[in-house]
């Protein structure tokens, strides 16, 4: 596992619009950092870091978007269908941000 700092250590400013994804994404990273996801090389996790710090940047918000659903659709990470509903409802949510 990298060794990014815990949640609690990063300070954002974040804007009452991307609370809760902001919220989301703290959500998905608990898992992996619990042991729920099995995150081998540790790239999953380090793309939910990006996007938490990145959260009201449009652009980096939208490539790191890319990169989880390519990341997670080449099958490289198996996800429970828990996580993997979450992780879904946050990409669709902030998809939907970044066309606005």
């Amino acid at each position: 596992m990298l060794d990014n700092g815990s949640s609690d250590q990063l300070e954002i400013d974040i804007p009452p619009q991307y609370q809760d994804a902001y919220n989301r994404i703290e959500d998905l990273i608990s898992d992996v950092d619990n042991g729920i996801v099995t995150d081998a090389d540790g790239y999953y996790y380090v793309l939910l870091e990006n996007l938490r710090q990145s959260i009201t940047e449009p652009a980096e918000r939208s490539s790191i978007l890319l990169q989880l659903h390519d990341y997670i659709n080449n099958n490289r990470i198996t996800l429970p269908a828990d996580h993997r509903d979450k992780l879904d409802i946050l990409i669709l949510t902030l998809t939907d941000e970044t066309l606005q």
